[in-house]
């Protein structure tokens, strides 16, 4: 992690060199609040990253979405060198996830609870 004033960078394969699994997304996402509660905006940087998953962007960026509004999300993470496939991994979970943070916390409560059932079948 390298600071700059008001800006956290972080290499991203520092932190995880896959972007595939929940697990992964949560250390980045430890990461970047880290920087965003002492008031640092955030650049991540996926270079050395080629492998990405919506499962890892929903547990990190897209989990910021109920503290930080689509617009600030936008200004205080900015990502680079982040390939096509991320792009669109991304992207796809933004919109996921700007749907299901909008809902009341009942009916988010009442899919997380479908989902861990639904998963708990494959275990």
């Amino acid at each position: 992690m390298e600071q700059n004033m008001g800006q956290t960078s972080i290499k991203v394969s520092n932190v995880t060199p896959r972007c595939l699994t929940g697990m992964a997304g949560e250390k980045l996402l430890t990461a970047v609040r880290s920087a965003l509660d002492k008031g640092d905006d955030v650049c991540l940087d996926f270079s050395d990253v080629t492998m990405f998953a919506s499962l890892f962007f929903n547990n990190s960026i897209a989990k910021l979405i109920p503290e930080l509004p689509p617009e600030n999300l936008a200004k205080r993470v900015q990502v680079k060198n982040l390939n096509d496939t991320g792009k669109k991994a991304l992207s796809r979970s933004l919109e996921v996830g700007g749907i299901f943070y909008k809902l009341d916390p009942q009916e988010r409560e009442n899919i997380e609870m479908i989902i861990k059932k639904s998963l708990s079948l494959w275990e």
